[in-house]
């Protein structure tokens, strides 16, 4: 698998364990989803009051229709006995961005998948 990390990230406010919690997820997810070669590009956008942490593979993808509910729990959108897992990844990640006053969101993308976190720039009892 090859991993490609964009070089000077921002530093962000949080609860530090469940953010590699997420972070941890997706790449998993990249990694059990993966078509012939996997690659994983992680990437920050910035708007004026957050970050957009981008995560984008060359996996098998999201359909579509699945992107209203795949981040809900246990569901599955591929066929359980190719893909194993409990249902819970996805939804376990935009529960810790909301806990950070931030979001989860599937974006469109040709083949693989891209999955943004959005978090603040600054968090209620945090300077920055």
């Amino acid at each position: 698998m090859k991993i490609q990390v964009q070089q000077d990230l921002p530093k962000v406010h949080g609860d530090y364990k469940q953010l590699y919690l997420a972070i941890g997820e997706l790449i998993d997810n990249v990694i059990k989803f993966h078509g012939a070669a996997p690659v994983l590009n992680i990437y920050i956008e910035e708007s004026h009051d957050e970050w957009i942490l981008n995560f984008e593979d060359n996996g098998i993808g999201i359909p579509e229709d699945a992107r209203n509910y795949v981040m809900d729990l246990f569901k599955f959108i591929h066929p359980h006995e190719k893909y194993t897992g409990t249902g819970f990844g996805l939804a376990f990640c935009k529960k810790i961005l909301e806990h950070h006053h931030g979001d989860l969101r599937i974006a469109s993308k040709s083949s693989g998948s891209r999955i943004q976190m959005f978090l603040p720039k600054s968090l209620p009892g945090h300077e920055g």
